[in-house]
């Protein structure tokens, strides 16, 4: 493939990487959110807003190593592996530091599975380290058989509380270990929600039809079955997104890097997301990957932009 303006690609990635690092050497939970809004445009002028209420989250930082990870310098690899394994194998909070009743905000699916896949991939531990943990994910399901969100009982307000890109998220993590016979009803869910169109209004937590498009390719290149069953669809559903529509870092990201994994490539789009980055520290400007639920509030921050920005010019080369 070839690639335009190389030597400023170059020095975008360079920058970005810089950002992220000092991100990391400066904060006590980089990469969190620090800013949030009612819609996403609110995000473009507000920072440094307070803190969630029930803590801070790391997802951010399990994302990174997980989807950057092999692109990273080594040194700054190692400190992230550091910094994500925990002292023990165990389900993990989205809040890093929350305090109190679990029933409030219980353990989640989404950031023990990021998490964990992260450290597979990184060989930092290895499949029988997980063998409990893993059997214990996949026997979260609700009455359909369906991977849930959460870790709670039925008597639960979460319980049946399904996202599906949180499934996704599953689904990967379950087939990097050779588990797909324990997830075949969660992967139907995830095929309907692909061929139905019902991922056009976003998820329950990832608001953005581009995220789960994403998402999915990445579901979709994991192995010859997926991408038999879902590469085609995806494709499709690939060909109707109008660049007029794209807005923000994010869409333009994640179209790119959708675009990547199904054999797309549009010089134009990584141009304009170029454009968009901020020349003086190497950052986008601040956007949402996700969002709460029934009353949608938009959390995000400049990290989580130029995680996925610096990853579509890396994998675009």
């Amino acid at each position: 493939m070839s690639v335009p303006n190389a030597e400023k690609r170059a020095n975008a990635i360079k920058k970005a990487l810089m950002f992220l690092e000092s991100e990391f050497d400066t904060k006590e939970f980089p990469f969190s959110c620090d800013c949030f809004g009612t819609e996403r445009d609110d995000l473009q002028s507000a920072s440094n807003l307070p803190k969630f209420t029930l803590g801070t989250e790391t997802f951010n930082l399990y994302l990174l190593l997980l989807l950057v990870g092999k692109h990273l310098p080594s040194t700054f690899r190692n400190k992230l592996i550091a910094a994500v394994r925990p002292n023990k194998i165990a389900m993990l909070n989205f809040f890093a530091d929350i305090t109190g009743d679990l029933q409030l905000f219980p353990n989640d699916q989404d950031t023990t599975v990021v998490c964990y896949h992260a450290l597979l991939a990184t060989h930092t531990i290895n499949e029988v380290d997980l063998v409990s943990m893993s059997q214990s994910i996949y026997e979260n399901v609700n009455d359909d058989g369906v991977l849930q969100a959460y870790y709670v009982s039925k008597d639960n307000s979460r319980y049946n509380r399904i996202d599906a890109v949180c499934i996704i998220n599953i689904l990967r993590f379950a087939y990097a270990q050779r588990h797909e016979r324990f997830v075949q009803r969660s992967e139907d869910y995830v095929f309907d929600w692909l061929i139905s169109g019902k991922y056009k209004s976003g998820t329950i937590y990832y608001p953005s039809a581009y995220t789960f498009l994403y998402f999915c390719s990445l579901l979709a290149s994991t192995n010859y079955q997926t991408k038999i069953r879902f590469m085609d669809t995806l494709r499709r559903e690939f060909d109707q997104i109008k660049q007029e529509d794209l807005k923000y870092p994010l869409d333009y990201a994640q179209t790119i890097l959708t675009g990547a994994k199904i054999g797309l490539y549009d010089e134009s789009l990584i141009g304009k997301l170029l454009e968009m980055q901020n020349k003086e520290d190497g950052s986008w400007p601040a956007d949402a990957l996700y969002c709460t639920h029934r009353v949608k509030v938009y959390y995000g921050s400049k990290s989580i932009s130029t995680i996925l920005s610096v990853l579509a010019l890396m994998e675009t080369i």
